[in-house]
């Protein structure tokens, strides 16, 4: 092991999949140690605030910034309350409840805080894209390939626990609004991906409001996954020329926003196709019969998985819908571990996965759910997500 080159060690530590294999790789001797110190930066977070970034550009110029094995990168974003005044800063619904960040206690501390937050505001207020912070970021990063824009306020995963996110709060005394839009982050690196085309997943994990982001092409990008995009019929065709920007993708997966009318979540599919998708995942969205079937007879010759998950049909049926799938061809696999359908608002009918397989498999067999009421138009399917 003494004569190993330490690139080879590198490339050993780099192939370990999880964190505890790092560690004890790193604890066997100095060497492999300094060998896999590069794998430390292989996940990378950063808070999309200038100071941020530019404590990121001091670590990376420093010798201990190895940012060569670095493969994802996630930008944690938020949206901060203006505040002009300091009567309101006082009185801010967002100003941090803790007994050391009292005004009325302890005005000397408050006086430093209001400063720090205007400073804050008005560094942040300054960015204008193309955002130069964004561009030297990712050049950074020469292998990157993942990119993950999130809110901090993660309602799935509890609080964030990024040092610069929890000093920055206890600095300015304030925390972001708990809306999790991200629509301005996401246009500003859209502006510039195309620049590194290394970079082949997009993960968009706030919620995103199309009226705010431009449309372009971006062809190096073939996984994208947006887990809440804020869907409105008024927004139907930016919808459609959103998803039509990524030519090239091989997996999709979409979630609408679960807020606002419910006949609001509304995803448009008709139209789209990608000559190259291998997985497809669609959840809480509003789609009639046609344009759902439509959409995967397009693509049944080239998918392979089809998720379908807390999806509504406002027009036609489940059973005619899964009879047409049956007679494709060429369809998409769909991993089950049982079914559940029901009329929107009544109380689901959870399947034997065996009894919709065999359906699915075999022409004669019928059915599997009783016939629905004739009053009942609207249908609710859920398919849990497919175990690759």
């Amino acid at each position: 092991m003494d004569t190993l080159p330490l690139e080879l060690l590198t490339a050993v530590a780099t192939a370990l999949l999880s964190t505890a294999d790092s560690y004890n790789f790193r604890l066997v001797c100095r060497r492999f140690a300094c060998a896999g110190f590069p794998v430390l930066f292989r996940h990378v977070s950063v808070l999309n605030t200038t100071d941020c970034l530019k404590q990121f550009q001091t670590m990376r110029d420093s010798p201990y910034g190895s940012l060569g094995a670095t493969k994802n990168l996630t930008i944690y974003d938020g949206t901060w309350p203006l505040v002009d005044r300091r009567s309101i800063w006082n009185r801010h619904p967002l100003l941090m409840a803790r007994s050391w960040a009292d005004p009325q206690l302890h005005p000397g501390p408050a006086q430093d805080a209001y400063r720090q937050y205007t400073q804050f505001i008005a560094q942040e207020i300054r960015r204008e894209p193309p955002d130069v912070h964004l561009i030297d970021l990712l050049q950074s990063f020469p292998t990157l390939r993942s990119i993950s824009v999130s809110h901090v306020n993660r309602w799935n995963l509890g609080p964030l626990d990024l040092a610069h996110y929890n000093n920055l709060i206890s600095t300015i005394w304030i925390l972001p609004y708990w809306e999790t839009f991200i629509a301005k982050t996401v246009l500003s690196l859209l502006q510039i991906i195309n620049s590194f085309p290394h970079i082949r997943r997009l993960d968009i994990s706030g919620s995103l409001k199309l009226e705010s982001v431009g449309h372009g092409v971006y062809p190096a990008i073939q996984y994208l996954e947006v887990k809440s995009l804020v869907g409105r019929k008024i927004l139907k065709t930016k919808a459609r020329e959103f998803l039509a920007s990524f030519p090239n993708l091989r997996s999709l997966s979409v979630s609408l926003e679960r807020g606002g009318p419910l006949g609001e979540q509304v995803l448009p599919l008709d139209g789209l196709q990608w000559h190259k998708l291998r997985f497809c995942s669609l959840y809480n969205l509003w789609i009639s019969e046609d344009e759902l079937f439509g959409f995967i007879k397009r693509h049944s010759s080239q998918l392979w998985f089809l998720t379908l998950n807390q999806i509504t049909l406002v027009d036609g049926s489940w059973e005619s819908f899964f009879f047409r799938y049956r007679e494709l061809p060429d369809r998409p696999m769909i991993e089950d571990n049982g079914v559940s359908l029901s009329a929107l608002g009544s109380p689901g009918c959870v399947l034997n996965p065996d009894s919709f397989r065999l359906f699915l498999s075999q022409k004669g067999f019928p059915w599997p759910f009783g016939d629905p009421e004739p009053s009942d138009s609207i249908f609710h399917l859920e398919l849990p997500p497919p175990v690759l």
